[in-house]
């Protein structure tokens, strides 16, 4: 747009016509538009003119007397349009190159460049730079490094700069950091510490990488801290172990990141695993030492491996060969070194893993051994000089047994009595230097003991033998063996020899005790004796029988057997199911009686004869089964259909209980029900329940108590299960029978249920029950002369013998007692007060009901004999019904029958005129006319009063 300013000697013109032509013909107005003098010196405004352009406007000025007078000329140039298509390219942290387009329309004659900080640490000022020629591109330098700032581009033409101008942000590349170093580091860590840029420039955090991307975060950002900046760190995790990474730090600053700062470490590789020393491979001057790679998978190039001391001296391994290192210098036979063995990845060795290994002693010198003793040989030795020892091992073994594992013994001085040897044989003895567990070549000898003595293992007793076994050291020799024994009352002496561990004295006298002494025999000489005495089992009592048993004693008996020696009885007993025994003590008779047993127990009974504490083999055996104790007291519950017993657990054994029942008008119909005890005690409850019985039938019953199929005497009981009742209950009650309660019921089916009569009860104790046979066909029942509005409870009943069925409960309330007659207290044109008589019965108040003079039932409820209405119409009948409530505010309210009472109120003063007003005026006379409605009559209207003055 143009806006053209006219001289004021050209504005000031008079009337006349202007016309203005312009070049380039752009715009609006056309060229050669008219205008009046008066409209031109206002201003001229042309639109839509060509951006960047030189126009050439010509006025020319007609009126009466000129005509197209060049009156003004002028050259405007036009606002050119804004550069186009601005791109920025971040060179370095100081320099941006930037390039744009020209101006898609119009000329210009060159460019304004606006330089704006937008970094809040940047104290850089706003640059303006002008250009007049084309950049392509342009550089922008000295920047701050990491600052952000926004470019305004404007064109320029002829001194007009386009007022739209075209923008971009952009953001320097920031300073890279400082050197760095690894600060820490193990097996799966790096932590790398780094000093920040310098110059710091413009920047917001760090961005710290690791390659290869094992870590389990390979990327992290740093937040910048503190002022001045200090050295930052950042830790990468789950790295592999031994393994090279490049890490290098960046700082970013927007979208921008500086140049790395790069370098390469390595983890921490894994240490080896499993070191071991052969043990063929250890000799005095020399040993051996064997590992095994790392137990995860861990990258290095080579093994170290030395001993421990002062001057380490490595022995390098590499990763594929052998695992194996050997030493064999300066080393001293029983002394304990360190050897250390780690993994290398480049520079970076693992932690180390250690063994101790002690080289072989040296073996003991001048080894004797003697026997003075039976089972016993006496050792000596020198250790060498040049050796280390901290304790010497005997190890010993019999040389003429097969696969002998033999022993060994553990000893710090150089002296040892070998004790509890095998005698009679010939045992190698070796002695072996030890140091840290490590033993010397061995130094043996050889040395003989004597023969052992046998030991007796088993007397068995067979009838009238005995079975003597021996049990002989498996190491000692001998040719035979030799027993001999005496009988103890009449020291009689044999003697036997055998080539057996084993020998059957036969012959010998039942009960008798003899002394039994047996040799071991070698090469013609006797071990010494191993003595044992032993007595022959008696001969076992005859004709044992049980004579007598009740439910807690028995008595026994049984004959004394001949040709035995006893000293006396043992009886023993115990229950079948118990392992342990019962004794009498010594019976030296042939019977005894057992009392205080278990009743219902059954026990199993022995009788054996005794000599020397010796039992005959043979035991006599009887068993009985004890009377069980009979229930007593038992007490029952009853039901329709079962009945509950209840008895307390007698003393004694009870496996099961069992009850025979049946009904008592048919005896032959009998049943039974066994209970088990499940273990219960004495004086526990037993509670059993006999089911499916027939409803009001008298039953006899008979409990037994049973142990081991033996039953107890019996206790018995008749007992009537509960009769049911199933009739249909209907409660009768009359408004106008206010004293009588009736009930109607159906008859309840005798088909499965006995039962003499019914029975009818109301809550009112002082109200007799009534009864009905079962067969009555009369089935109403009337109550009379109860209270009137009364809440009764009902309950109904069979009975059979006495036993009364679960009742049936009902509930019913008698109407309540009418008013017998409602007079009126008090009567004006606007109250009425009523009242009316007290009436006998149960009530909660009284119900009074009338309709208004609009027709509306008016209810209200009261708890007094008189009740007061007010604001009524004045002589208007009215007509109150009252009713006795009973049960108020219940499921069960009665209302009694009502009883009316009309009344009329007095006569009141007549209302005010409806409509009143003049019908005929005339000079002498007025005519007048009113109405008033009846209802505002109230009452008999007699006439009317007109007063009128002269006003």
């Amino acid at each position: 747009m143009i806006d053209l300013e006219l001289p004021r000697e050209v504005a000031s013109l008079g009337d006349g016509v202007f016309r203005l032509d312009y070049n380039p013909p752009h715009g609006s107005p056309l060229p050669n538009f008219t205008l009046l003098a008066s409209e031109a010196s206002k201003g001229i405004k042309l639109s839509e003119c060509l951006p960047g352009t030189e126009y050439n406007i010509h006025l020319y000025y007609t009126n009466i007397s000129l005509t197209n007078w060049l009156a003004w000329s002028s050259v405007v140039a036009t606002e050119p349009d804004p550069p186009v298509n601005l791109a920025t390219e971040v060179a370095t942290g100081k320099v941006v190159n930037l390039s744009w387009d020209p101006p898609s329309q119009g000329g210009h004659t060159g460019y304004k460049l606006n330089i704006i900080p937008l970094s809040d640490k940047d104290d850089a000022v706003v640059r303006k730079i002008e250009l007049t020629d084309e950049p392509a591109p342009f550089n922008l330098r000295d920047l701050t490094p990491g600052a952000t700032y926004e470019i305004q581009l404007y064109s320029l033409f002829k001194e007009k700069e386009s007022s739209v101008f075209v923008a971009s942000n952009f953001t320097t590349k920031p300073n890279t950091p400082g050197r760095f170093i690894v600060w820490y580091r193990n097996e799966t860590t790096l932590l790398v510490l780094w000093q920040p840029p310098y110059p710091s420039g413009i920047f917001d955090q760090y961005k710290v990488s690791i390659q290869p991307p094992d870590a389990i975060q390979s990327d992290l950002y740093v937040d910048k801290e503190g002022q001045p900046l200090g050295p930052a760190q950042a830790a990468f995790w789950g790295l592999v172990p031994g393994k090279a990474y490049n890490i290098s730090v960046q700082t970013v600053s927007q979208n921008q990141i500086s140049d790395p700062t790069e370098a390469t470490y390595r983890t921490v590789p894994l240490r080896p695993s499993n070191i071991s020393f052969p043990p063929e491979a250890v000799a005095p001057y020399s040993f051996s030492v064997l590992w095994s790679p790392p137990k995860t998978p861990s990258e290095f190039d080579r093994y170290q491996v030395a001993m421990s001391g002062r001057n380490i001296k490595w022995k390098v391994v590499g990763k594929d060969e052998d695992r194996i290192a050997t030493f064999s210098k300066d080393l001293k036979p029983g002394q304990t070194y360190e050897v250390i063995v780690k993994t290398v990845s480049g520079n970076v060795a693992s932690w180390p893993i250690t063994g101790n290994v002690t080289t072989q002693p040296l073996t003991v010198e001048e080894l004797n051994a003697t026997s003075d003793e039976i089972g016993e040989i006496w050792l000596t030795w020198q250790p060498s000089n040049d050796s280390i020892q901290d304790s010497y091992v005997i190890k010993y073994h019999e040389q003429e047994a097969f696969n002998s594992d033999g022993s060994a013994e553990v000893v710090r001085e150089t002296e040892y009595k070998l004790n509890h040897l095998l005698p009679g044989r010939n045992y190698s003895v070796t002695v072996l230097a030890v140091s840290n567990n490590v033993g010397s070549e061995p130094a043996t000898v050889y040395q003989t003991t004597r023969p052992a003595t046998p030991v007796i293992e088993i007397l068995e007793p067979y009838k009238s033998d005995l079975n003597v076994s021996w049990k002989s050291d498996v190491t000692s020799r001998q040719d035979s063996y030799a027993v001999v024994y005496y009988r103890n009352d009449t020291q009689e002496r044999k003697e036997e020899t055998t080539m057996n561990n084993w020998l059957i004295l036969a012959g010998l006298y039942p009960g008798a005790g003899y002394q039994i002494k047996v040799y071991a025999v070698s090469h013609g000489l006797r071990s010494d004796p191993h003595s044992y005495f032993q007595t022959v089992p008696p001969k076992s009592p005859e004709n044992f029988q049980i004579v007598k048993a009740s439910n807690s004693t028995m008595i026994l008996t049984w004959n004394r057997p001949a040709n035995s020696l006893i000293d006396h009885y043992t009886v023993r007993y115990r229950p079948t199911d118990s392992t342990f025994w019962r004794e009498m003590g010594v019976v030296n008779t042939t019977s005894c009686e057992i009392r205080d047993l278990v009743a219902g127990e059954r026990y199993i009974i022995r009788v054996a004869s005794v000599s020397n504490r010796v039992e005959s083999v043979e035991v006599r055996e009887e068993k009985q089964t004890m009377y069980p104790n009979s229930i007593r007291h038992v007490r029952h519950i009853i039901d329709s259909q079962n009945i509950t017993f209840e008895w307390l657990v007698p003393a004694g054994r009870v496996d099961y209980y069992i009850t025979v029942y049946n009904a008592v008008r048919d005896p032959l119909a009998q049943n039974s029900q066994q209970i088990p005890a499940n273990g219960s005690k004495t004086g526990d409850t037993v509670s059993v329940i006999v089911e499916k019985l027939k409803p009001g039938e008298l039953y006899s019953f008979r409990f037994y108590a049973v142990s081991h199929n033996l039953r107890s005497e019996g206790i018995g009981i008749q007992t009537r299960t509960m009769p049911v009742i199933d009739s249909v209950i209907n409660i009768v009650t009359d408004e106008h029978e206010t004293r009588t309660l009736g009930i109607k019921y159906t008859p309840t089916p005798t088909r499965n249920v006995v039962f003499d009569r019914y029975r009818f009860q109301l809550s009112d104790s002082s109200v007799p029950a009534q009864e009905k046979l079962y067969n009555d066909t009369n089935r109403l029942v009337i109550f009379d002369n109860l209270v009137p509005g009364r809440l009764y409870n009902l309950t109904i009943w069979t009975i059979s013998g006495g036993v009364y069925s679960v009742p049936i409960y009902r509930q019913a309330r008698l109407y309540p007692k009418p008013v017998t007659e409602v007079t009126a207290l008090s009567i004006t044109d606007v109250d009425i007060t009523l009242s009316w008589d007290v009436t006998p019965g149960d009530k909660d108040g009284y119900e009074v009901q009338y309709l208004d003079h609009q027709g509306q039932l008016r209810q209200n409820i009261t708890v007094a004999e008189k009740i007061t209405y007010n604001n009524l119409r004045p002589h208007y009948n009215y007509t109150f019904l009252v009713t006795v409530l009973s049960g108020y505010g219940t499921s069960t309210v009665r209302r009694s029958l009502p009883i009316s009472k009309t009344l009329e109120t007095l006569e009141s003063v007549p209302g005010k005129v409806h409509y009143f007003g003049a019908s005929d005026v005339r000079p002498s006379s007025i005519s007048l006319e009113w109405s008033l409605p009846i209802t505002d009559q109230n009452g008999i209207l007699t006439g009317f009063k007109v007063t009128y003055y002269v006003k």
